[in-house]
């Protein structure tokens, strides 16, 4: 937008000099006249000479044209490479779409989720539900349309949506709350409408929406900002518009659950709430032995010592603190060899 803006200066100031040339050579062209006019009485009006003067005035005109046309193309082109670069158009100029991982690629499962046993026990039907949709419909049975995932931060809640989607090996789309705020009015509504288009033709799927809160807020009445809540009314529409049997889950995060618009907690959109609190003993200890396993360690760490130390942690937590362990003996220059000879 800035080079589009440096060119309509340039464009502006191109038909400044225009003007200007145009009133000087109108001038000269009103002195040539005057002078052929005192001088007719010595030349002859059918002699059929062409004044040198004249053609070059015309060229000039013509390659005025060119320039001008020129600058109008140059304008057009970088408005649109500037849009792109903003993420308003895309390859081919089509919208751009929340980032989707095929179910080949999705190396997470419930297994490589540590410390929150209940949560895992409330989304398995939601996993069954997924690997066999026609088992509930049959029996007319409906399932949530949106599942709410809230805790403290760190606690799993991305990995566990993940999880969700590779046990049950179907697509997974996954956004940030904050991808759908744009300069642009309206473009946060047309990217929620595209999300959910695509996840439909990849039905059975999963949609996640990180930090939802960023984009679920309670909606504000302000002259100022009259198109603030196009994006959360696009949301309700497209979670209330769903088939109960299009085989799409919606799966929210947030940390910020009483910010969420009333809306869109009421049943038929996020009607169903997962909590995913913080670890206790037993879910620490899982989760550092999960961590302590892809590093090399001594045999004689006392790891009960370290979960009882660890009390208030998060899953995020105790990966930052084997990692800095990690870091901390290789700047101190221990091998993995004086591990095997000690022990």
């Amino acid at each position: 937008m800035v080079l589009s803006s440096a060119l309509l200066q340039v464009f502006a100031a191109l038909n400044g000099y225009a003007a200007g040339f145009d009133s000087a050579k109108g001038g000269q062209l009103g002195k040539l006249s005057s002078a052929s006019n005192s001088s007719s009485s010595s030349t002859s009006s059918g002699s059929g000479i062409v004044d040198p003067k004249d053609d070059k005035s015309k060229f000039s005109g013509k390659m005025w044209d060119k320039v001008n046309k020129l600058a109008t193309l140059l304008i057009i082109v970088m408005v649109i490479v500037s849009l792109t670069k903003l993420g308003v158009v895309n390859g081919g100029f089509g919208i751009r779409v929340s980032h989707e991982i095929a179910p080949e690629e999705i190396e997470v499962t419930f297994d490589d989720v540590k410390g929150c046993d209940e949560a895992k026990t409330e989304l398995e039907d939601i996993v069954e539900f997924l690997m066999n949709p026609e088992k509930f419909t049959a029996l007319g049975g409906k399932l949530p349309k949106g599942v709410l995932l809230v805790g403290p931060p760190g606690t799993g809640k991305t990995l566990m949506a993940k999880a969700v989607a590779g046990q049950a090996n179907v697509p997974f789309f996954h956004a940030a709350g904050s991808e759908f705020d744009e300069v642009f009015v309206g473009q946060g509504a047309r990217r929620i409408r595209d999300l959910f288009k695509a996840a439909k033709q990849k039905a059975p799927c999963v949609i996640f929406i990180d930090e939802i809160d960023s984009v679920g807020s309670k909606r504000i009445n302000s002259a100022m900002h009259p198109y603030a809540n196009q994006t959360i009314n696009q949301l309700l529409s497209e979670m209330d518009g769903f088939l109960e049997n299009e085989g799409v889950i919606i799966m929210g995060a947030t940390n910020r659950k009483e910010a969420l618009d009333k809306a869109l907690l009421r049943p038929g959109r996020f009607d169903t709430h997962v909590d995913v609190p913080l670890p206790d003993r037993k879910g620490r200890e899982e989760i550092l032995s999960l961590y302590m396993n892809k590093i090399k360690t001594d045999n004689q760490i006392n790891t009960d010592s370290i979960v009882g130390r660890t009390f208030g942690f998060s899953g995020a937590d105790i990966q930052n603190l084997v990692n800095t362990a990690a870091i901390r003996a290789a700047l101190d220059g221990i091998r993995y060899d004086y591990f095997c000879l000690s022990n």
